[in-house]
């Protein structure tokens, strides 16, 4: 790194630390000094949208693809256009790094009336909207720019949610001298925390049961953890399905695929392999309205919820678990289940998906 970088520089090889090549949005004045700085550096690229909106929507499909996406609009009218998505985004657990183009800050301590504003003088309004769908948000100055830079794109990597940079006019070309290294950690600080003993206790279950099932969900992709759930189900020969938000996460012509789960809604045939388990395993599948048949699943007591940021088991709560260390040390401690070989409901569940929307009214004045 130089030894000396303005402040948007610093930002831009922030970026590029954590293997982001592309900037989504749409120029604006007070965000000129991020976008020249990012089309002057021939290792990042401007991916230009036709609204903000769009452009919070491709990042947070680049996010989904690549792990973290980056996202830059102008102050007010850009930010809040871009907003509905960031929310998405934050909903999907999909970390976005929301970097806003802001008004001088000299500028902001006058109170007067400045385009893209409310006309009532408050310049922070915008930041204080956007803190309600990110989990970290600062307006950089002269004094903790390089220190808050990290910071949030290292809570975006530990939390995998969006975060919210301000830059304002007269900070971002600030020189940095000597600016800190990076040194960005994808995993929370804690989360190897108890791996093996929670891995043990976990697989005994697992082999104890007659009839396991798993469910495999989006956190497995959001966590970076798909091959893994893959391989423990192969290893152990276990039977999997899905539910509606998770659909096709794992090749559905897998073997072991039984098809799909969504409460009273369909497949009569897969929910009583599910409900009368001994054993459900739940790799980061979410119990929304959609997912369970407006709340129709009925899921066995002894169902282990393996997530990205916690595992919830028997009475016993873990937060900040590493989850792709966390199912290989369970696959090396299950014991396969050799010459089984497991029905698949797909078909029916194909068919009967057609009546989805129909029905779903109907399974919530039964629930």
């Amino acid at each position: 790194m130089k030894s000396s970088l303005t402040v948007v520089e610093y930002l831009i090889e922030a970026l590029k630390a954590i293997n982001l090549h592309h900037v989504f949005g749409v120029p604006g004045d007070f965000a000129f000094p991020i976008n020249d700085a990012i089309c002057n550096d021939s290792n990042i690229e401007w991916i230009g949208c036709s609204n903000e909106l769009n452009a919070a929507y491709a990042a947070d499909g680049y996010a989904r693809v690549h792990g973290i996406a980056a996202l830059n609009t102008t102050y007010g009218p850009g930010e809040l256009s871009a907003l509905c998505g960031v929310a998405g985004s934050f909903a999907a657990h999909l970390p976005v790094i929301f970097i806003v183009g802001m008004p001088s800050s000299s500028l902001m301590t006058t109170g007067k009336l400045i385009h893209h504003t409310l006309g009532d003088g408050q310049f922070d309004i915008f930041a204080k909207m956007a803190a309600e769908v990110t989990v970290g948000n600062v307006v950089l100055s002269r004094d903790n720019a390089d220190v808050e830079i990290q910071r949030m794109i290292q809570m975006a990597l530990t939390t995998k949610r969006p975060v919210y940079i301000g830059v304002p006019e007269d900070i971002a070309n600030i020189i940095l001298t000597h600016p800190q290294s990076f040194d960005f950690c994808y995993a929370a600080p804690n989360a190897s925390k108890d791996v093996d003993a929670l891995a043990q206790k976990i697989a005994t279950q697992i082999n104890k049961a007659r009839h396991p099932v798993v469910m495999v969900g989006e956190h497995l992709r959001v966590y970076n953890a798909l091959d893994q759930a893959q391989t423990l189900i192969e290893t152990a020969n276990l039977p999997f399905a899905t539910m509606f938000a998770d659909k096709a996460i794992i090749d559905e012509t897998h073997p072991n695929f039984i098809g799909l789960y969504d409460g009273k809604v369909i497949n009569r045939a897969v929910r009583e392999m599910v409900e009368n388990s001994d054993c459900v395993i739940n790799l980061g599948a979410l119990f929304t309205d959609f997912n369970t048949g407006a709340f129709s699943a009925r899921w066995p007591q002894n169902t282990i919820n393996v997530y990205g940021d916690r595992v919830e088991y028997e009475q016993y709560y873990y937060d900040a678990v590493a989850l792709a260390p966390l199912l290989t040390a369970i696959t090396a401690l299950i014991k396969p289940r050799p010459n089984i070989n497991y029905p698949c409901y797909m078909a029916i569940a194909q068919f009967k998906l057609l009546l989805m929307l129909r029905l779903i009214p109907l399974i919530y004045t039964l629930a």
